[in-house]
């Protein structure tokens, strides 16, 4: 298997998959902690954020298209607990 193609299968099933985003986000986290490293956070870690990198990354995963709009402010507000990155 070619390195980060089963990380990249797993981000092709959160995708396509209907459930909530807490039921599937498992899928999401190896891709990013592969392309990280030691500087990926998750969650409580990540004050909330659902994967942050310091300086470089934070995203607020949503289950559909519908929720962009919160997740967009979600993500903003972060800016407020310290978290930062790049525009």
């Amino acid at each position: 298997m070619a390195p980060m193609e089963k990380e990249l299968e797993h981000l092709g099933k959160y995708l396509s998959d209907l459930g909530s985003e807490n039921a599937k986000d498992y899928l999401v986290f190896p891709l990013f902690k592969e392309l990280s490293g030691d500087k990926f956070k998750k969650q409580t870690d990540a004050r909330g954020a659902d994967i942050y990198v310091k300086g470089q990354l934070l995203v607020e995963l949503k289950s559909g298209y519908a929720n962009w709009p919160r997740g967009f402010c979600q993500a903003l507000h972060y800016a407020k607990k310290g978290l930062h990155f790049a525009p």
